[in-house]
């Protein structure tokens, strides 16, 4: 294709998926502009869930390692009411039957 040349992407949103859309195409040399409406990066103190199926790319963009260092396996999840009483907990970890992440 020759219209490729001096191609320009606009991402909207620079969360994870803008960011590595980012780090993607500026490693294949083509230029971008991420367009955020927050005027303060700063983070969340949230969780993010990477499933067995995005380690991979963090491993091809060279980026497993850090995550690794920094991250808590993630081992299951509560489910609450609306008055925050337990309805149950779903358990995901490799301790109880499931497998590894890395083996998955």
């Amino acid at each position: 294709m020759t219209g490729l040349v001096g191609t320009k992407v606009l991402i909207a949103g620079g969360g994870l998926g803008g960011l590595v859309l980012a780090i993607l195409l500026q490693r294949a040399g083509i230029d971008y502009l991420i367009l955020e409406q927050s005027v303060i990066i700063r983070p969340f103190g949230c969780i993010i869930v990477l499933g067995s199926s995005v380690l991979p790319l963090m491993e091809q963009l060279g980026l497993l390692e850090e995550i690794e260092r920094v991250s808590i396996p993630f081992g299951g999840i509560t489910v609450l009411r609306n008055d925050s009483s337990v309805v149950g907990r779903i358990i995901a970890d490799g301790r109880h039957g499931g497998a590894d992440y890395k083996e998955r």
